[in-house]
Order: structure tokens, then C-alpha cells, then sequence
């Protein structure tokens, strides 16, 4: 099992927060089950008995249990079950007090949640390794992008025999300096999710992998002007091998075209370990972009796409989904200060992630994504540098 590092922010002190823990017991279900049991647990937090000024969170599912990154302070914590029916009364008030712990605001306090599962597979002669699990930003902080989780995988002896990043996936927002939309930003009490990928000689050893996760300087960002949604209740089904497929439709409510809409599809087994973090684009109109750069995943007004996702999960393994749209959109001040760079990257992504998931790989869709983002956070540090 990895357990979950606390986070720190570059360029700054080290910032280590203390991570709340919650747990309560499950709420009792009557004769109707099916009625009375709850779909999810509302957690509420203030700063003074009753209030719910610091947090109002609702948990993945109905999971007993709920982490954490926590700033100084004094807090009460209640708990709500809820369903179709309505909210159930708030659970006996909890006191908490925190001390020694990282100042509320900057730096991020930024946890890896224990959520973290590793696959180890072996074809030919080539040992994979696959590492997958969640990022959780914490109450009262500020927003985050750019999070950054480095695998070290150690031999036997202890020793590094290699290490590998990636970013996590959060939502999408416009960077202020740049103008360019990120799809990393984890707000406050948010939670994104990774998948990495890492291959060794079948000779090499690798026993244990240890995680950190990093936030960069909190650069600032402002949300996107469109609405876009899923129109239809989501199909999961089984293809030929028994993996989770996801499909469904997806619609601009808004007043104005977006473009790179996309669904995340994050699946947990029944121990709460993830599965699949993974995207797809939806199958949308014809829009091209600057600098030659064209896309098939545009949306306009009142237009609905379609998508189809077919994931390496296992659907019997499956218990629990989690599902949330990210799209582009053109900025109505100014162009983004897009490098040439940026625009081949830009372009390598759009043919690589709007293709079919048979003809990608995975490990091709990370790849693709980390160059892209490195490239466009390099932009964003050049312009908010003194």
C-alpha cells in the first residue's frame, strides 16, 4: 500500500498540512431499501457551531469515510445522508482543532488521498507498471493548478531505479496572464485524479513505488464563459472483454461555441482504489482554430455530440463512478499568447485525443496531455515572472 505524502510547494517553505480524517457509521435503511437508503453524504464545516462557512462537500457515493488537507484553525463538522426523498438531519457536531499545520490560503495544501492502486504487468520483455489514484485540495485553500504527483520506483535494495511525473486532471479554467485554458485547476475541497505509466527491463526488480505530490505557485485563473453538460443519462456497458464502456451525449447550453469538449470517467473498485482515469472527446462539429490548428469536437449553441469512452476497467470490478466535463472556448479580450511550441503541441493532442480509443494508447493520451500542459504552465510562469 502507498500511503498519502503531504504536499509542498515549490519555491516556497515546505507546507505540511494536517490531514482531517472523518469517519461515521452508515446510515440505518428500512424495510424499503431501496428507499431509504442514501446515494451520498453531505459533510457541512464552519467556523462556529452550526455554520457551514468553511465547506459544504458531498462524498463519492455513499463512503463512510472522508480526507482531508486542513489549515490552522478551529472547526465543526457535521454529516447529512441524502437521496431521491430529500436530506436527512445533520449527524451530532464534531469539534476539531488544528494547530501546527499549514497557514489557510498559500501555499496549497495539496494531499494524495489513499486511493492509490498499482498494476504491475509483464509482456514479453518488458515489465509496466501502472499507477493510478487522486489528489484532493483542501478546505479553505486557495485554488491549485499544475499539480504535479513524481513516482520513484525503488528496487530491492531501496534504491531509485527510476522516477516518473505526471499531472493531475482537474477542471478547466482561463490562466489571466496567458489567456490559455488549463484543465488542471483543483479548487478548493476539490478532487482530480492521475494515471501514469512506467515500463522496465523483465530483469528489473521494482517492489515498491513511493508518490509526492507537488502544487505550483498559484497562478490566477478565471472560469469559462460556456455551459456544456451531459443531455442523456450516461450508458455504461460491457464490451467483448468485459471493460467498462461509457457513452452518452453531451449539449451546449450556452450562448456561445466551445470546442475540446471532453468527459473524464474516474472508476473505483469496492475498496474505494481507482481504476481508470482516463477522457474522450465528443464526436462534435468541424471548428478551425488559429495557426492551423482544426478540431472535430466543436459544440455550438444548443448543438449535442456524442461520446464513447472504452476503458481498461474491469465493469464487475466497477463500484463506484465519477464524471466531469471540460471544454475550450475563444476569449473574448484578447488572443493567447500561444508559442510555436504550444500550437505543434496543440496540434499532436487534438490527432492523437480525437481518435478512437483503439488506435491511441493510454500511455500515448498521458503523454501527449503532460506535453501540452508543461508547455503551457512554461508560458504562464514567463509571463507572472518579475
Amino acid at each position: 500500500m502507498i500511503p498519502a505524502i503531504r504536499g509542498a510547494t515549490p519555491g516556497a517553505p515546505p507546507s505540511t498540512p494536517a490531514i482531517l480524517t472523518l469517519m461515521w457509521t452508515a446510515s440505518p435503511v428500512g424495510p424499503a431499501a431501496a428507499d431509504t437508503a442514501p446515494t451520498v453524504y453531505v459533510i457541512e464545516a464552519g467556523t462556529a457551531r452550526g455554520a457551514s462557512n468553511v465547506a459544504v462537500v458531498e462524498t463519492e457515493g455513499t463512503e463512510v469515510t472522508y480526507s482531508t488537507p486542513m489549515p490552522n484553525g478551529t472547526f465543526y463538522v457535521r454529516v447529512k445522508a441524502r437521496n431521491a426523498c430529500g436530506t436527512s438531519p445533520s449527524s451530532p457536531e464534531a469539534v476539531t482543532r488544528v494547530t501546527g499545520s499549514a497557514a489557510g490560503g498559500k501555499p496549497n495544501p495539496v494531499i494524495l488521498l489513499e486511493t492509490v492502486r498499482t498494476v504491475r504487468e509483464r509482456l514479453g520483455g518488458t515489465n509496466f507498471i501502472r499507477v493510478m489514484g487522486q489528489v484532493r485540495n483542501g478546505w479553505r485553500a486557495s485554488e491549485a493548478s499544475f499539480i504535479e504527483v513524481t513516482a520513484t520506483f525503488e528496487g530491492p535494495d531501496g534504491k531509485a531505479v527510476g522516477t516518473k511525473a505526471t499531472y493531475v486532471n482537474g477542471s478547466s479554467r482561463r490562466l489571466k496572464s496567458s489567456r490559455i485554458v488549463t484543465d488542471t485547476v483543483l479548487e478548493p475541497t476539490a478532487t482530480g485524479c492521475f494515471f501514469m505509466f512506467a515500463d522496465f527491463p523483465a530483469t528489473a526488480q521494482v517492489p515498491s513505488v513511493g508518490l509526492v505530490v507537488t502544487s505550483s505557485a498559484s497562478y490566477e485563473t478565471e472560469p469559462l464563459r460556456g455551459r456544456v453538460r451531459v443531455e442523456s443519462a450516461i450508458l455504461q456497458q460491457a464490451d467483448g472483454f468485459g471493460d467498462l464502456t461509457v457513452s452518452g451525449q453531451m449539449k451546449n447550453s450556452g450562448d456561445s461555441l466551445t470546442y475540446f469538449n471532453e468527459i473524464w470517467t474516474e472508476a473505483k473498485d469496492a475498496e474505494g482504489k481507482v481504476l481508470e482515469c482516463d477522457a474522450t472527446y465528443v464526436k462534435g462539429s468541424s471548428v478551425a482554430l488559429e495557426a492551423g490548428i482544426a478540431t472535430r469536437t466543436g459544440l455550438d449553441p444548443a448543438e449535442v455530440g456524442v461520446f464513447r469512452n472504452s476503458t481498461e476497467a474491469v465493469l464487475a470490478s466497477v463500484n463506484g463512478l465519477r464524471h466531469w466535463i471540460n471544454w475550450d472556448e475563444r476569449d473574448r479580450r484578447r488572443p493567447a499568447a500561444a508559442t510555436p511550441l504550444y500550437r505543434a503541441l496543440r496540434q499532436r493532442a487534438a490527432a492523437v485525443l480525437e481518435t478512437d480509443e483503439q488506435t491511441s494508447s493510454p500511455q500515448e493520451r498521458v503523454d501527449v496531455r503532460d506535453a501540452l500542459r508543461r508547455e503551457v504552465q512554461s508560458i504562464e510562469h514567463r509571463l507572472t515572472s518579475p
